[in-house]
């Protein structure tokens, strides 16, 4: 009887498990780098997507007390700055945190319409010229609810 010769080595099959075990490993760090440093392209897009929803939903569905064009004034105004001025990726964060609750209920009240606009303005305080008085704004919902 011969001898078979021992084996040097991992088989075939683990060799390619590992290499592409390998790639994957590879691919992940190389999107989360890539996520790291385009972050705040990444938030500005989300902020945009979610800004826009909400105008959508309000433009189909309009909230009562709320006047449709000044929501849609500011709601542009703020989509200008966005893309004109350096972002603050934590504060945008804290904004998109904000709006995040009024797009996953898929209807706009009055309340939360004024806490929209009132989150947008807190961010950007020059495009409150779109929006009248706060608190004008606050009383005519009150007297809605």
């Amino acid at each position: 009887m011969t001898e078979q010769p021992m084996k040097k080595g991992m088989s075939k099959g683990c060799l390619v498990s590992l290499i592409i075990v390998g790639a994957l490993v590879v691919m992940v760090v190389i999107a989360g780098v890539t996520c790291y440093m385009k972050r705040a392209e990444i938030a500005k897009f989300g902020v945009k997507t979610m800004v826009t929803g909400l105008k959508t939903q309000v433009n189909d569905n309009p909230v009562e007390g709320i006047d449709t064009a000044m929501f849609n004034a500011v709601s542009d105004a703020f989509l200008v700055k966005l893309e004109q001025t350096e972002l603050d990726v934590e504060k945008l964060g804290q904004l998109a945190q904000t709006i995040q609750p009024m797009i996953s209920d898929e209807a706009i009240d009055s309340a939360e319409a004024v806490w929209y606009l009132e989150a947008l303005v807190e961010y950007y305080p020059d495009i409150g010229e779109f929006l009248p008085e706060v608190e004008q704004l606050q009383d005519s919902v009150e007297v809605l609810e």
